[in-house]
C-alpha cells in the first residue's frame, strides 16, 4: 500500500468510527424526539451550519492555495494569528444577525424552532468554522492524523453528553442540540491545540495577509455558498414548505445516505496535502487513478445500501418507515457529491475560483427552483427529485467535463515536457 492509500485508509478509519457514533446519536435522537421533533433539530443545525458556513468566508479553502505561494517557517503564526482575528469578527457578526432576524421576525422566520434552542445552536458556529480551518492548516502540515484523533474523540464526547443530557433532561430538544454542540467543542479544540503545537513562535495578526485571505476569499466564498445551498437548502425548505415531519423523515433518509460519503472526503483531505507538494497536474494521474477506484466502489457500496435500508426502521423506529423508500431514492447523490468533492482540489489548485463559483451557484439556484416548485406539489418526494436532479444529474456531467480538460492539460504538459 502506497502512501496515499495508507492515509486515506487512516483517515478512512478515524471517520468511520466517527461516523459510528454520528449514527447512534442519530438514531438515539430519532427514537426519543420522534419525526417531529427530529425535523427540529434538523432544522436547527442546518440554520447553524448555514450562518457557520457564510461566517468562514471559505478561508480554509483559500489557506490551500495560499500555501502553494507562501511557504516558510514564519508563515504558519501569521496564517493562524490572522485567521483567529477574522474568525472572532464574523462569528459576533453572524451571531448577531441570527438574533436580530429572529427578534424581528417575531420568531416565524425560523418557523417551528423555539429561541432557547437556536441560542444553543448558534455556539456551534465559531467551532464549526475552526474544524474547517483545523483540518485544512493539519492537512498541510502533516498532521491529518491529529485531525482524525479531534474527529473520533469530538464524536464519541458528543455521544455520550447525548445519552446523559436527553435522558436526565427533561427537555429532550434542548439536550439533543446541548450534546451536538458539547461534541463540535471538542473537536474544534483539539485541533486548535495540534495546530497550536506546530508554531514555533508567538502568533501574528498580519494585515497583508489578511488582505490576501479576504481577496481570495472574495474570488471562492460564493462557491462555498453555493455548495451549502446545494446540500442544506432543501432541508431548510421542507422546513417552510412542508412538515416537520416531513424534514425528520429526510433528515434521517440524507444523513443516513451520506455515510457513503465518508472514504471520498477522506481522499479530498489527503488529496489536498499532496496538492501543495505535486502540484494539480502533477497529481493527477493518481488522483484520477483513486477516482475510479472510489467510485466503482460507492457503486457497489450503493447497492448493498438499497437492499440493507429496511433496517432504518428497526433502528430508528416504525414512525420513521418513510424513510426507507427516501433512502433509496437518495442512493445516487452521494455518487455526484462525491465526484464533486473529489475534484474540488483540482478545481482550487489551478485557480479556477470563478468558474467554479457559476457553476456551484447555478446548480443551487436550480436546486432551489425545484425545491419551491416541487415540494408543494409533491411534498418531501419533491425534494428528493430536486437532489437527484442537481447532484446526479448538473454535478456529475459538469465534473466529468472538468475532469476531460484535466486529462487534456496534464497530456499536454507530459508532450512538452519529453520534447
Amino acid at each position: 500500500m502506497n502512501g496515499t492509500w495508507a492515509q486515506i485508509a487512516e483517515t478512512s478509519a478515524a471517520r468511520i468510527l466517527g461516523l459510528l457514533t454520528g449514527l447512534l446519536s442519530l438514531f438515539i435522537t430519532a427514537r426519543v424526539l420522534g419525526p417531529e421533533g427530529q425535523g427540529i433539530l434538523a432544522a436547527t443545525v442546518a440554520w447553524v451550519r448555514m450562518f457557520a458556513s457564510f461566517a468562514g468566508l471559505s478561508l480554509g479553502q483559500v489557506v490551500q492555495h495560499r500555501f502553494q505561494v507562501q511557504q516558510g517557517k514564519d508563515w504558519f503564526p501569521r496564517i493562524l494569528g490572522t485567521l483567529i482575528g477574522l474568525s472572532g469578527v464574523v462569528t459576533l457578526l453572524s451571531g448577531a444577525a441570527a438574533f436580530a432576524i429572529q427578534g424581528s421576525s417575531g420568531g416565524t422566520f425560523f418557523k417551528g424552532i423555539p429561541t432557547a434552542v437556536l441560542a444553543i445552536g448558534m455556539i456551534m458556529v465559531p467551532f464549526l468554522i475552526w474544524e474547517e480551518y483545523g483540518s485544512s492548516l493539519l492537512a498541510l502540515s502533516n498532521g491529518l492524523r491529529k485531525y482524525n484523533v479531534a474527529q473520533f474523540v469530538g464524536r464519541t464526547a458528543g455521544l455520550a453528553a447525548l445519552v446523559v443530557l436527553i435522558v436526565f433532561m427533561d427537555g429532550k430538544l434542548i439536550g439533543a442540540i446541548a450534546a451536538t454542540v458539547s461534541g463540535q467543542v471538542i473537536l474544534a479544540a483539539i485541533c486548535l491545540c495540534a495546530i497550536l503545537s506546530k508554531i514555533p513562535s508567538r502568533l501574528v495578526f498580519d494585515r497583508s495577509e489578511a488582505k490576501a485571505l479576504l481577496s481570495g476569499s472574495a474570488k471562492l466564498h460564493l462557491n462555498t455558498i453555493g455548495s451549502f445551498l446545494l446540500a442544506q437548502s432543501t432541508i431548510l425548505m421542507l422546513n417552510h414548505l412542508a412538515t416537520q415531519e416531513d424534514v425528520g423523515w429526510y433528515a434521517l433518509a440524507f444523513q443516513t445516505v451520506s455515510v457513503l460519503l465518508i472514504i471520498p472526503q477522506a481522499a479530498t483531505l489527503v488529496l489536498y496535502g499532496r496538492m501543495a507538494d505535486q502540484g494539480p497536474d502533477g497529481i493527477w494521474p493518481e488522483q484520477k487513478r483513486i477516482m475510479f477506484r472510489m467510485m466503482g466502489f460507492l457503486a457497489i457500496l450503493s447497492i448493498g445500501a438499497y437492499f440493507a435500508a429496511p433496517g432504518l426502521v428497526f433502528l430508528a423506529g416504525d414512525r420513521f418507515m418513510p424513510s426507507v423508500e427516501l433512502f433509496r431514492l437518495l442512493l445516487p447523490v452521494p455518487l455526484g457529491m462525491s465526484l464533486a468533492q473529489l475534484m474540488t482540489n483540482q478545481w482550487i489548485g489551478r485557480g479556477l475560483f470563478l468558474t467554479t463559483t457559476i457553476l456551484t451557484l447555478g446548480m443551487a439556484i436550480l436546486n432551489i427552483l425545484l425545491n419551491y416548485f416541487l415540494i408543494p406539489r409533491f411534498g418531501v418526494h419533491g425534494a428528493v427529485w430536486s437532489m437527484l436532479a442537481a447532484y446526479a444529474g448538473m454535478a456529475v456531467m459538469v465534473q466529468l467535463a472538468f475532469s476531460l480538460w484535466c486529462e487534456r492539460k496534464w497530456r499536454k504538459g507530459t508532450l512538452r515536457a519529453t520534447r
